[in-house]
Parts: C-alpha cells; structure tokens; sequence
C-alpha cells in the first residue's frame, strides 16, 4: 500500500509503463528499419514468369515448341530452294 493508504503509483502504473515501452520500441524499431524494397528478378525469373525454375510441364511445352521450329524453319529452307531451282 502507498502512504495515503491505496496502492503505490509504482503498483498500479508498473504494467501500464511496461506496455508504453513495449509499444514504444516496436514502433521505433518498425520505422527505424527501411521498407525493403522488392529485389530485381533475376534473367531466369524474368524468362520463366517470374519464377527461378519452370515446371516439368512449362519444360515440355517449351520443349515442344522449339522442336516444331525447328521443322518449319527447315521446311521454309526446302520452299525457298525450291524457289530458287525453278527461277
């Protein structure tokens, strides 16, 4: 008990000076530290959506669409030597 025969201010205002100064850090804390800022991708990221590493099935289909180049590329090679034997 304090002097006038109720409890000391030490007693009932401890807790409530705790919980300002836990209150006070966390906030000097949270704008002490600098927002972080999104990183950059990286070139693989940037080729594969944004993601470092493509699944099996975007591999496939990659896979697939560069073997079919490839055959039109050739068959656009043949057409115009074609072309060209006739002229």
């Amino acid at each position: 008990m304090g002097p006038n025969g109720g409890t000391s201010l030490s007693e009932t205002s401890l807790g409530s000076i705790n919980i300002l100064i836990d209150r006070l850090l966390t906030r000097m804390n949270d704008q002490s530290l600098p927002r972080a800022k999104p990183r950059a991708l990286t070139y693989s990221e940037m080729m594969n959506s944004g993601r470092s590493r493509i699944d099996e099935i975007t591999h496939e289909r990659e896979l697939e669409l560069q073997r079919r180049e490839s055959l039109l590329e050739r068959d656009v090679n043949q057409l115009e030597q074609s072309l060209k034997i006739s002229e």
